[in-house]
């Protein structure tokens, strides 16, 4: 597209700056919607951003608000000590926690067998090897960028954020090759002969994927990957020396009552029984966490990356200069995690809040007749087939899909995301963050929404 435009036209930039001016088709109609002063008030359940526990953090953070001398300097790139010092307690607390066995076995929670389960273990976490950016978006490009040239593979189970393709591609010009994952209620599963068939055929091809990205828990189904999927991924990465980065930023947006139910990649990891494969995990399992999602500080802009490769470190450091957090920011965020007792109490508060708004939502959808809904344990969505409305008589088609999004967006003036922009192989998917907004908006946000559902038929001719 660039390439056609006029020195003029494009500013005179560089094919590179032209690039960046081009986004994705939705992105431009969500920016239409939300910020032209022409479109009105839209609700916006199309966010990932949780309020639902904004009153906590406005005690816990007001004691940490005002800036410090220290805070007025210039600091070292991968971060202030005291913040990777936090994180490291926060990560092996609570992030990396090991469930009990019984979990772990359970064929309802972990899958796993007893032996692997036993060898688990909770290794102490060295804030050496925690490099602190501008919020995950720049976690994922940074890690990405050093693990991966332009043009190589990076490797997404499908349905993925519908911002990967931002991350990858913009600027660092990665590709995104996405490969399927079976859906069973609370339990989904790689489907690992297709994983395998696609990589095998990208070799072939001479394009060896250097990536892959592993969500979990998931968005934008809210599903958690049993241990015993995890453990068998990494495995098949190993084998295959390619880069498991494990994104984690939902690991403590888990709903009240399933807290065993998520265990980290790096915790897998570590019941691993083939020496040579142990002797990989230092080099090619990477973990992403941050503040946005867990800990509702979207606005702050605080992601890590942490990993035992020292050569990736020394990359990620020297990239940090182009991402970083302010001092200021990073000295409250630090404060407020070593703060155990607030911390506790404001995990266990959000994850309560989180089970009873994903509850009130799914009933308010089932009443109103929407039946093939994906059972989740975590995150801030409900994803759900709005073709499987029992008042929905429009046709099942993407382009039917996409009508509906527009309709929603443009009549009802609500954001919900479609499940072709998540890249969901199947049709009539959306998914709603019923975290967005004040339970009460969100509810009659759905009342809106299912109202249209049911007159899509007799309107989309005119969308």
């Amino acid at each position: 597209m660039a390439d056609n435009l006029t020195d003029t036209e494009h500013g005179d930039l560089s094919k590179r700056g032209s690039l960046t001016t081009v986004n994705p088709e939705w992105l431009n109609t969500v920016f239409q919607e939300l910020f032209s002063p022409e479109s009105g008030t839209v609700v916006d359940l199309g966010v990932a951003a949780n309020i639902l526990s904004h009153d906590l953090l406005e005690t816990a953070l007001s004691d940490s608000d005002k800036p410090k001398t220290n805070d007025f300097g210039y600091f070292s790139f991968e971060g202030i000590e005291s913040l990777r010092e936090a994180f490291a307690d926060i990560l092996g607390k609570y992030v990396y926690r090991v469930p009990r066995v019984a979990s772990l076995v359970s064929p309802m929670v972990g899958g796993m067998n007893e032996e692997d389960a036993k060898r688990m273990v909770n290794n102490p976490v060295d804030a050496n090897e925690i490099v602190i950016v501008n919020g995950v978006t720049a976690a994922i490009e940074s890690v990405a960028a050093c693990l991966a040239d332009p043009g190589d593979i990076v490797m997404l189970p499908a349905p993925y954020y519908h911002a990967f393709p931002i991350d990858l591609c913009k600027r660092i010009h990665c590709e995104i090759v996405d490969f399927p994952h079976t859906f069973d209620g609370a339990h989904p599963d790689v489907d690992f002969d297709k994983l395998t068939k696609i990589y095998e055929d990208l070799c072939t091809q001479q394009r060896k994927p250097r990536v892959l990205i592993y969500t979990n828990p998931h968005n934008p189904t809210g599903i958690i990957f049993r241990p015993s999927t995890t453990l068998q991924l990494v495995e098949w990465c190993l084998q295959r020396k390619v880069h498991l980065v494990s994104d984690e930023i939902y690991a403590l947006s888990i709903f009240a009552g399933h807290e065993d139910a998520f265990v980290s990649t790096r915790s897998v990891a570590s019941s691993i029984k083939d020496s040579t494969l142990i002797s990989l995990i230092p080099t090619y399992v990477h973990t992403l966490y941050g503040m946005s999602k867990d800990f509702c500080l979207n606005g702050m802009r605080v992601g890590l990356v942490h990993t035992s490769n020292s050569a990736l470190l020394l990359s990620l450091k020297a990239k940090a200069i182009f991402a970083l957090t302010s001092a200021h920011t990073q000295r409250i965020v630090g404060d407020f995690l070593s703060n155990q007792k607030i911390v506790h109490s404001f995990l266990s508060t959000n994850q309560r809040r989180l089970a009873e708004a994903y509850a009130q939502v799914v009933a308010k959808l089932r009443d109103g007749g929407v039946q093939d809904i994906q059972e989740s344990r975590a995150c801030l969505f409900v994803y759900c087939n709005l073709f499987s409305c029992s008042h929905y008589r429009g046709p099942k088609t993407r382009l039917a899909e996409r009508g509906l999004w527009l309709g929603v967006l443009k009549s009802a003036k609500i954001l919900i995301f479609p499940g072709s922009v998540l890249h969901d192989p199947r049709v009539g998917w959306f998914r709603l963050c019923f975290t967005a907004n004040p339970l009460h908006i969100t509810l009659s946000a759905i009342d809106k929404i299912l109202e249209f559902v049911a007159q899509y038929h007799t309107i989309n001719s005119s969308l």
